[in-house]
């Protein structure tokens, strides 16, 4: 059980370090585009 815990808490921050490094893509990429 507490192993299971420690994969999903693991499991979400890799998903949120995921979703940020998307989201700081896009920034760049706009970025770009707009110069």
């Amino acid at each position: 059980r507490q192993k299971l815990i420690l994969d999903e808490s693991l499991a979400s921050i890799i998903c949120r370090q995921i979703v940020s490094a998307s989201a700081h893509t896009n920034y760049l990429v706009n970025l770009l585009k707009s110069v």
